[in-house]
């Protein structure tokens, strides 16, 4: 069984990772400014370094996918509107995923 992890701990990781500062309020991926393959390999390195599955993880559901990201049409969205609508999840959720052993959607 997993040791509990706290918000400090995957605050700590995600300074280390990112060099960006998050509270458990710190939503992802805005706080982050996080997407595409970057984020993808951070989710990957947390699942794998605090031992959890992202078997019911839907990528694209939270972070722009690099096809997204490499649309023209979406970036000229994206500045204008400001935000592609994704789903958010704060620190404090991820760390609650960690403890859970595996991904769950927020409530």
């Amino acid at each position: 069984m997993n040791d509990i992890v706290n918000v400090e701990k995957v605050s700590d990781y995600l300074f280390i990772k990112l060099g960006i500062e998050v509270t458990k309020e710190s939503i992802l991926p805005d706080d982050l400014h996080i997407d595409g393959v970057d984020a993808e390999t951070l989710m990957l390195d947390l699942s794998k370094d605090f031992n959890f599955s992202l078997s019911k993880f839907e990528f694209q559901d939270y972070f722009l996918t690099e096809r997204e990201l490499g649309n023209t049409f979406l970036i000229f969205h994206y500045i204008i509107r400001k935000k592609i609508k994704k789903l958010t999840f704060t620190v404090q959720h991820l760390v609650d995923v960690i403890n859970a052993g595996e991904w769950f959607d927020p409530k």
